[in-house]
């Protein structure tokens, strides 16, 4: 991941199950600089049809502290943000 301001996040995780259109859940790991990974994580996205829109749901669990858990709500928050302009303008 690449911040705003240029930084970057070295970040890798592994797919476990993939159902199209329903289902993600996959791996989130942070690496150090020389690649060695930090705790893991397991994050599960629902995908719901509500008509013209599209319900997801974001699970992510264990997290070592409740620092590192607030720390992920405002990445993905603005993740999804990013996500809903994106598709917005096509």
């Amino acid at each position: 991941m690449i911040s705003p301001r240029g930084e970057r996040f070295p970040v890798g995780g592994v797919y476990r199950e993939i159902i199209p259109n329903e289902l993600l859940v996959f791996t989130h790991i942070w690496e150090e600089d020389d690649g060695t990974p930090e705790h893991e994580t397991v994050v599960t996205v629902r995908f719901a049809d509500e008509g013209t829109k599209t319900k997801v749901t974001l699970e992510q669990s264990v997290f070592r502290s409740v620092e590192s858990r607030d720390g992920h709500i405002g990445g993905w928050s603005e993740a999804l943000e990013r996500l809903q302009d994106l598709l917005t303008k096509i």
